[in-house]
Order: C-alpha cells, then sequence, then structure tokens
C-alpha cells in the first residue's frame, strides 16, 4: 500500500512540477534519490557516476518543466531514463578508453547486493533486514558469495578451491544474488 500511496505523491509533484513548483521539485527529489541511486549503482558498480547521472537527469528534468508531458508512473520513467543515461555514460567511458562496446552491459562489475544497500542505507531497519536476507541463503550459497565479493575471487578461482565447474559457481552465486534481491524487495 505505501508504494501505491508514494506513487500517487509522485504523480503530484509531478504535476506540480510543471507549474513550476520548486517546493514539488525538492520533494520529488528527495522521495526518489534512494530507489534511483540502488538503480543506478546495480548498474554501474560506480557510485560517483551514479550520482552525477541522477543529478544530470533532474537538471534536466527541471530545465524542461515547461515541456514535460504527463507522466502515468513517475517512477518508471525515472528508473528507465536513469538506465538509458547510466548505459550511455558507461559507452561513452569506454569509448573513451577505446574498449569494446560488445556487451557493455555484460561486463560491468556486479557489486554485492550487501555492499550496495550499505552504501546507499544507513538506517538500522533496512540493515537487519539485510541480515534476515543473507541468513535466509544456505550455507553453501553464502560462502560462494564470501568468496567472491568479500575475498574478491574470481569465478575460476572459486571453482578450482571449490572443486565445482565455473557454470556451477556462476549459477550458484547467481541464485544468491536473485534470492537477496527479491527479501530485499519484498
Amino acid at each position: 500500500m505505501r508504494n501505491k500511496h508514494e506513487n500517487l505523491n509522485n504523480n503530484q509533484q509531478w504535476k506540480d512540477i510543471t507549474d513550476a513548483g520548486e517546493s514539488a521539485f525538492e520533494s520529488l527529489y528527495l522521495s526518489l534519490y534512494q530507489n534511483l541511486f540502488l538503480t543506478g549503482y546495480r548498474i554501474s558498480g560506480d557510485k560517483e557516476l551514479t550520482k552525477d547521472a541522477i543529478q544530470e537527469l533532474f537538471l534536466e528534468i527541471w530545465n524542461k518543466r515547461a515541456q514535460l508531458p504527463d507522466i502515468q508512473n513517475v517512477n518508471a520513467y525515472f528508473q528507465t531514463s536513469l538506465q538509458r543515461k547510466i548505459i550511455y555514460k558507461i559507452k561513452q567511458q569506454r569509448k573513451k578508453n577505446h574498449q569494446p562496446l560488445d556487451n557493455t552491459v555484460h561486463e560491468i562489475p556486479v557489486p554485492s547486493y550487501e555492499n550496495l544497500l550499505i552504501a546507499a542505507q544507513d538506517d538500522v531497519a533496512e540493515k537487519e533486514q539485510l541480515q534476515d536476507a543473507l541468513k535466509s541463503l544456505s550455507p553453501q550459497q553464502f560462502e560462494m558469495l564470501k568468496l567472491r565479493f568479500y575475498k574478491e575471487m574470481s569465478y575460476q578461482k572459486i571453482a578450482e578451491e571449490t572443486g565445482k565447474s565455473k557454470q556451477t559457481i556462476y549459477n550458484q552465486i547467481f541464485a544468491a544474488v536473485k534470492k537477496l534481491r527479491k527479501k530485499m524487495i519484498a
């Protein structure tokens, strides 16, 4: 129910922005920033790039507020816009560094979900929710995450250490991260 209420509030703030409402704009920024940061950091793995992209997005919205269309879902609009902006920035960085652009999104480092949330949250309740989510993992999933994200071992190195195939390690880590995301979003 909270998300539906927040979305209605955000939609009203969006309409107020088109009428040059600076306080509505600030309120919308504050209500969306945390989720935008989580989305952006999940895509880029780079806090500064994420913060810059969010600032640019809001600046563009403010500068074009007189021409803003009527948006049904403000949260989805901002999430999609931010994703596109970050992917574009990553591609620009790769071009600048003369790195191949093939599979750009697949090559982005995946930060640990725990680090992502702790970086964005100082709230004790959120940390407790994260701890509960980590406890829901099997010992094997937890160990795989620890080796990959805390000890920063490659999939190949983990496979060698555990005697499992690289694909099995990848699948177990993917399943663990997916389970954490599901628990944290719920």
